[in-house]
């Protein structure tokens, strides 16, 4: 009785898998219907005239990875970023991000404070 349990599985594996490959194949496309008659069309205007007052569209620039360059950074940013250098601080996962801020908010804080 195992025996033949076996076999009709084995069977049935066999035919679900053959099965999926059967029903991937596609049918033959429709054939083509006859051309009509070809009727001969008058050119064609543009839609739209070109205006010759518009400069062409520039392309951006793609964003920029990194730091910002040195001349676009305060004072203040570049100590900090010097003092979470020296600490080891490094990377966003190390919370250098967060750390950059706080420093530079506290930085400014005291320049202030100092005026």
């Amino acid at each position: 009785m195992s025996g033949l349990k076996s076999k009709l599985l084995a069977v049935a594996a066999v035919l679900l898998l053959s099965s999926g490959a059967a029903l991937a194949q596609t049918t033959a496309p429709a054939p083509a219907a006859p051309p009509a008659a070809v009727v001969p069309a008058a050119p064609a205007a543009p839609a739209v005239a070109p205006k010759a007052d518009v400069a062409p569209v520039k392309k951006s620039a793609p964003a920029r990875k990194g730091p910002p360059p040195a001349a676009d950074r305060t004072p203040e940013s570049l100590a900090c970023s010097a003092e979470l250098d020296a600490k080891g601080i490094h990377g966003k996962a190390a919370g250098r991000r967060a750390a950059m801020r706080k420093c530079v908010a506290d930085a400014k804080k005291a320049a202030v404070k100092k005026n």
